[in-house]
């Protein structure tokens, strides 16, 4: 199971790399996400990454990101963080990784939170 912890997400926040995913509803995203994160939600997954790229950019605001993209999904507990990699999977995406602890977590460790 390809999963990733806080100190992995923290590194990713400093590099601006891998991208985080956050999956929950844009109400939730918007009242404070990790930093960089883009929202896509998990209800969306597979209308969002069946969309061409243009068109994905349109809506997201960030590149479609390829089949050999390795990215980082998290939501607030980590179970629709753990729904959206096993969806992305499924179509072809094997560089996902799930934070299990996802937003809850980051803030109880003094992540930094972004509104």
């Amino acid at each position: 199971m390809a999963v990733i912890g806080y100190e992995g997400v923290s590194a990713a926040v400093t590099a601006k790399d891998p991208l985080i995913v956050d999956v929950r509803t844009e109400d939730e995203f918007a009242s404070g996400r990790i930093p960089g994160a883009t929202n896509i939600p998990l209800s969306e997954v597979e209308y969002a990454f069946s969309l061409p790229e243009d068109k994905f950019r349109d809506k997201y605001g960030i590149s479609k990101p390829s089949k050999e993209t390795s990215f980082i999904t998290s939501c607030k507990i980590g179970g629709r963080a753990t729904k959206m990699r096993d969806k992305l999977n499924e179509m072809g995406y094997t560089l996902v990784l799930a934070y299990m602890g996802s937003f809850t977590e980051w803030e109880k460790k003094g992540g930094i939170v972004e509104k």
